[in-house]
């Protein structure tokens, strides 16, 4: 696509972006492949809504001592505790990310595409070498196409996450 600038002054443009997702006919985004492929892996949370692996080793449930309950409609008090040695900053570390990822999960442009089925799509692409952008974007390329794709802040910041960077790399 050329850039408008560049056309008005009569020079030839230099942005190369595309959008595998947008159906240039109606205008609409439409679902694409799922699965990964890229350098960064895409990444989900489990039925609980945590991280695999990543949990487990920060954090263990407490079940509350006494009799089973007698209804099915009652649970036992369950508290999460962070292990002997996690930091507080390993915990708020956790949490940014799984927030990232529910951000990414639930937020849904037209035509119902999620911002993780958006990003994952570029990842299963093969873009990747990612480059942080201006004003929180965050820039991946492909560097056997010659393409690149700015991510604007909720799809930044999950693939903040996928490439372990910045304010969402792990620190445990």
């Amino acid at each position: 696509m050329p850039n408008f600038l560049d056309l008005i002054r009569g020079r030839p443009s230099t942005v190369n972006k595309f959008n595998p997702y947008h159906d240039p006919a109606d205008g609409q985004f439409t679902s694409g492949p799922g699965g990964g492929g890229g350098v960064g892996q895409p990444m989900a949370l489990t039925p609980e809504g945590h991280l695999p692996g990543e949990f487990e080793a920060l954090f263990e449930i407490h079940t509350a001592p006494g009799p089973a309950p007698t209804s099915p409609a009652l649970t036992r008090r369950q508290t999460t505790v962070a292990r002997p040695g996690v930091t507080r900053a390993q915990q708020e570390r956790y949490f940014a990310r799984r927030e990232a990822i529910q951000r990414a999960m639930t937020f849904r442009y037209q035509g119902g595409v999620t911002s993780k089925q958006f990003v994952d799509g570029y990842l299963a692409e093969g873009f990747g070498g990612p480059e942080e952008g201006r004003m929180g974007r965050l820039i991946l390329y492909h560097r056997a196409k010659g393409e690149d794709m700015t991510f604007q802040k909720q799809d930044a910041d999950y693939a903040r996450v996928v490439f372990n960077m910045g304010k969402f790399a792990r620190n445990y």
